[in-house]
């Protein structure tokens, strides 16, 4: 996995990533795929394709390895159970999926992705597409061609969300062979324009239901009420003291500002997604900071000292910003995070807002300029006033 270096911005836009031919490995043994014969008695592979949603709502999609310009979403088949040889299960569409991730961009669910919340009531009719007379495998394995079952997700690394690169491995996962050369994000009209006409009506249908998966996601991102007065509950929070010291402060320090009070009021901006968060200083009256979060992205000039971003100093500091509303397997009722990506001196700092019942959460990961392999994570808690 790649990782974003000191010197890059949050929106950087991302690098080809180069897959080597892969080694020769033993033959795996492959579950039979499930299929279903139509009343012609055409025989059709069921066959996952895994729709992965960004937070502008463009669509992860990956070059075919040794194939230039050929750009598909993850899919594969659907395995059927085989206890005699193999062991497996049968699989459902959605298991389908969450392993052909894996396998092909090394993606896990609950860590890179999540099933798209605004989708959850959406079922979506296969269709099937030919591949007779290809002469690939399938044909010669006696099928007309392959029917295509969707699963939409949602990203939610935050670097991913910007570079799929970040968070993609395509060196192949399971014993399975590389599928992809590199990966990017890719306006779903531009997928279609794009891909194999052989393949497209999937990609068609999934254009058209992806209209109403959009307009449900941007009415979830406006009805995260992050509105009112939050003040830090130390006593729930998490990492607070390890996160400060590993920043640079000493122990005593650390414990010291772990215990400060932190009160914010957030309140909206002109637009239902824009926030102005007001920071006071420990007093609880005084204004120390006032920020408006819009999506995209910004700079800012921090002056002064700033724990997070620079322990000592009181020259300005630049920051590179971009904030967005990613899906959130943790927060409830609402399966939404505000998230703001930020490029300092220190390293990529996020902060990841979200609700849990009555609980405001932030957590915090920073990956050390020096070591972005090892990331620094803690969570604060915050109760209304």
């Amino acid at each position: 996995m790649s990782s974003t270096s000191s010197s890059q911005s949050p929106t950087q836009q991302p690098t080809k990533t180069t897959v080597s031919p892969s080694k020769a490995k033993p033959k795996k043994q492959y579950p039979p795929s499930q299929y279903k014969i139509d009343d012609s008695g055409n025989k059709w592979r069921l066959c996952a394709g895994a729709a992965v949603l960004n937070s502008s709502n463009e669509l992860l999609i990956g070059e075919r390895l040794y194939l230039t310009n050929a750009w598909q979403a993850p899919q594969g088949g659907v395995d059927d159970a085989d206890p005699a040889r193999h062991k497996h299960h049968r699989e459902t569409v959605v298991e389908a999926c969450d392993r052909e991730l894996y396998e092909e961009m090394g993606l896990r669910v609950g860590t890179h992705v999540m099933l798209d919340p605004a989708a959850s009531s959406l079922s979506l009719e296969p269709i099937r597409y030919r591949t007779i007379g290809t002469q690939n495998w399938l044909t010669k394995s006696g099928y007309a061609g392959q029917e295509m079952h969707w699963t939409i997700y949602r990203c939610i690394d935050s670097r991913g969300n910007l570079d799929p690169s970040t968070m993609c491995e395509l060196e192949g996962k399971n014993g399975e062979d590389a599928e992809f050369s590199s990966v990017k994000w890719q306006s779903t009209a531009e997928v279609v324009k794009k891909i194999w006409e052989g393949k497209r009506e999937p990609y068609e249908v999934l254009q058209v239901e992806l209209e109403s998966v959009k307009r449900q996601w941007e009415e979830m991102c406006e009805s995260l009420d992050l509105s009112g007065t939050w003040t830090l509950d130390a006593a729930l929070s998490v990492g607070v003291v390890e996160g400060l010291v590993q920043r640079g402060l000493t122990l005593d320090r650390a414990m010291v500002e772990a215990e400060k009070p932190y009160i914010q009021c957030w309140k909206r901006g002109g637009e239902r997604t824009s926030w102005i968060v007001t920071t006071y200083d420990p007093d609880g009256t005084t204004p120390r900071r006032v920020l408006t979060y819009a999506p995209g992205e910004w700079e800012e000039t921090y002056q002064g000292t700033t724990i997070l971003f620079r322990p000592s100093g009181d020259e300005s500091v630049q920051l590179k910003r971009h904030m967005a509303f990613l899906a959130e397997p943790d927060a409830e009722p609402v399966s939404i995070a505000h998230v703001t990506l930020t490029q300092a001196p220190r390293g990529v700092e996020e902060a990841r807002r979200y609700l849990k019942g009555d609980k405001f959460i932030l957590r915090r990961t920073l990956w050390p300029a020096e070591n972005a392999d090892r990331p620094i994570v803690s969570t604060e808690v915050f109760v209304r006033c």
